[in-house]
């Protein structure tokens, strides 16, 4: 082909590519919070104090969710924290710095593949039409579109800064200051996300091609340097980590047949090449059971073994013949390697967002591969029939991408309207449909239309009963479609029946438990109502609210002793409230013994106590015994301050 010897200015390449962003995600600036944007923004406390929180976020997990706790991200919450300062929950202002985000990527991605890649040598338009593919995939909706997933955009950015530095070091340009800067971009990578560790990979990768072990001793020094930062943060931030999978999540996480989790890890991976060329459809959840456990004779996980195995060998091969090629194509294997669920399984088996730096070396290798072919046969593609077929097809290619992410965007407005599109296609997604159903029931919860919200009460009942027939193990489904029909449907006797089966599967789950101990005493069925509060303070004995409902219901049933001894411990556990002495005094009083009674009822007062007829039986109590000091003062409690 005829060699453009005109060159395209840097400014306009990075304007055009700004432009094009906004172009493809303006439309989000529109949306919501949606998904998981709460645990990193609004139900965040840390980032809900702006500056206030930012020793906080720098000395705490990036998240604690029920028992997990997840690693330390804090670089992406200090930007929501500064958001917060002066936007205040704004997830417009936030849609808008995510598109910024994506635009300093794709200028990264593009500097890489000139400056590293070196492919506007084989063709100045290479790199730029790399870019603008990689700009356009629709794979990326999700890693834009959710706030919570600024850390995979910002991982990108400085993880891709930090192979521009590093390559500058090697090579001697301004070696001390990028040196200094590699460092700073790989801590601020691996502070962004802990899978930033894949850019080391590539680094490294980086080190062997171009044979800068052979260029100075202090390039050896550097890499070790570079090492010990990963390997320092990884076992600081692996320390604090605690992971609790939902056992739906995967379900390779309990199987110890390895040949079975390599055939399901070849399906994923093949998964992976489909969703690459035909991002369709694009999903807000998959995991269990959208990819059922496989044996290795299975005709899928066989095409995909043969495929990466041929792919990875070539790759290999050419990498080790100094050919871009296969520098690239082990690029794509780095990048898929901590997702590939092998040997150690994904949580959620596959998630869009994790083929957002793979989707970059497979469409680099998609397009380099032709033209090679096309060198290889000495085909003109200068030639009129050649030229407009290839324009044609990338423009198609160009506007079905192109269309598809915008109108994805649209989907993203919130949790609901995303839900409700894509779960027609989750039928087998357990954790999908167990989301959308706690969704609609708590839009029931908020909506003030009577009749909206007990439609949308029974969409969630109908989704918590779609998940039971996927996965009909797992109480906390039952647990909350017995909270549906008795707090939004009102239907007790079902909401009974659901907090029995939790209770089945699970007869230490608490907080099921307390729920029926308590759906008992709103029935007014007492005497099962102490049954069940007896179990529960079994479960858990130092719960404050199950005291007081458990001392009430053993009062209601005329068990005193039983009254006398709960809040006896009531008491000693929690000397500072109220509760203990006020059911104390009601024990003594019903005891014939009010001078008792009144020494308990004081201390309840002490504590926070003010109800105006106790305080009014105090008054009258001490008019009574002529203690007019103290009747005056438990009046004056009663006036308003």
């Amino acid at each position: 082909m005829q060699q453009i010897t005109a060159s395209i200015p840097q400014k306009w390449v990075y304007f055009l590519l700004i432009v094009l962003s906004f172009i493809l995600y303006g439309n989000s600036i529109n949306n919501d919070y949606c998904l998981d944007d709460n645990f990193v923004v609004t139900a965040n406390p840390y980032v809900q104090k702006g500056f206030a929180g930012l020793h906080d976020i720098t000395a705490n997990p990036y998240a604690k969710i029920g028992n997990s706790t997840l690693d330390f991200r804090p670089y992406v919450l200090i930007t929501f924290a500064i958001e917060q300062q002066f936007f205040t929950n704004n997830p417009h202002v936030s849609h808008f710095i995510n598109i910024l985000f994506y635009a300093c990527c794709l200028i990264g991605v593009y500097r890489v593949l000139t400056k590293i890649f070196q492919l506007n040598q084989v063709h100045e338009l290479l790199p730029f039409l790399i870019t603008v593919l990689f700009a356009i995939h629709p794979i990326h909706t999700e890693v834009v579109n959710s706030l919570k997933n600024r850390d995979e955009l910002m991982m990108m950015l400085f993880g891709l800064l930090f192979l521009l530095c590093t390559y500058s070091f090697f090579t001697g340009e301004w070696k001390k200051i990028n040196g200094v800067l590699s460092i700073v971009f790989l801590i601020s990578c691996l502070l962004s996300k802990i899978t930033g560790i894949v850019y080391v990979g590539i680094f490294l990768m980086m080190f062997v091609y171009f044979r800068f072990y052979k260029s100075s001793k202090w390039n050896y020094a550097f890499v070790v340097l570079c090492l010990l930062v990963m390997v320092k943060y990884i076992i600081m931030v692996l320390a604090d980590v605690k992971r609790v999978t939902i056992p739906f999540e995967n379900p390779m996480q309990g199987n110890k047949d390895m040949l079975v989790n390599l055939a399901t890890s070849l399906k994923i991976l093949f998964y992976h090449l489909k969703m690459l060329v035909i991002p369709s459809p694009l999903l807000f959840y998959y995991g269990y059971n959208m990819f059922p456990l496989n044996k290795l004779s299975d005709p899928l996980a066989i095409v995909s073994l043969i495929i990466h195995t041929v792919a990875l060998v070539y790759g290999v091969v050419r990498f080790f013949k100094r050919d871009i090629l296969g520098f690239i194509i082990l690029s794509y294997f780095a990048s898929i390697f901590l997702y590939s669920n092998f040997p150690i399984p994904y949580t959620g088996m596959f998630a869009e967002r994790t083929l957002f730096l793979s989707s970059l070396w497979f469409i680099a290798a998609i397009v380099i591969i032709p033209w090679r072919l096309f060198q290889k046969f000495k085909i003109d593609i200068q030639a009129a029939r050649f030229k407009y077929g290839i324009t044609f097809f990338l423009l198609i290619i160009f506007a079905f991408y192109s269309m598809a992410t915008i109108r994805r965007n649209f989907l993203w407005k919130n949790n609901l309207v995303l839900m409700e599109h894509d779960i027609k296609y989750l039928k087998k997604s357990v954790l999908a449909n167990y989301m959308y159903a706690n969704n609609l029931r708590y839009q029931s919860s908020k909506s003030e239309d009577t009749a909206y919200a007990i439609q949308l009460a029974n969409k969630a009942v109908m989704y918590y009963n779609h998940t039971n027939s996927i996965y009909s193990t797992y109480p906390e489904t039952y647990y909350r479609l017995a909270s549906t029909y008795r707090y939004n449907l009102n239907d007790f006797d079902k909401a009974e029946q659901n907090l029995k089966h939790a209770l089945l599967l699970d007869s230490l789950y608490f907080t099921a438990s307390f729920e029926l101990a308590k759906l008992y005493l709103d029935k007014g069925d007492y005497k099962k109502g102490y049954e069940y509060f007896a179990k529960t303070h079994a479960i858990n004995p130092k719960d404050s609210l199950t005291f007081f409902y458990y001392s009430q219901m053993a009062d209601a049933v005329g068990d005193m002793n039983g009254s006398y001894r709960i809040n006896m411990e009531f008491m000693k556990l929690y000397p500072k409230m109220q509760y203990a002495y006020m059911n104390l005094g009601k024990y003594y009083s019903k005891m014939r013994k009010d001078d008792t009674a009144v020494i308990y009822f004081e201390k309840a007062i002490d504590h926070g106590a003010n109800s105006p007829q106790l305080l009014n039986q105090m008054a009258i109590y001490f008019d009574q015994k002529n203690d007019k000091q103290k009747a005056d003062h438990y009046r004056s409690l009663m006036k308003p301050h």
